[in-house]
């Protein structure tokens, strides 16, 4: 079972399917540190940041980038 992920990206709506959320946090830009630099790796460009939710670390996706890197897809309609 998935759940997708509603997002604005832009101006433009985007669905991400993800094997599951769990939980939706309100987080305060001033609480998000930069990212570690963890590698020369142009995979290090879609970390945003990272901060802490209730003790566990959570990592920021910069989702301009991620659906730049995946262009344009085009997508079948729903069936009804």
């Amino acid at each position: 079972r998935h759940v997708i992920m509603v997002l604005q990206i832009g101006d433009r709506p985007h669905g991400l399917i993800v094997d599951a959320v769990n939980d939706i946090a309100s987080i305060d830009e001033n609480d998000v540190q930069p990212p570690p630099p963890i590698g020369m790796n142009a995979d290090d460009e879609l970390l945003d940041g990272i901060t802490s939710v209730d003790g566990q670390m959570v990592m920021i996706l910069n989702l301009e980038r991620l659906a730049r890197d995946f262009g344009e897809i085009e997508v079948a309609p729903l069936a009804a």
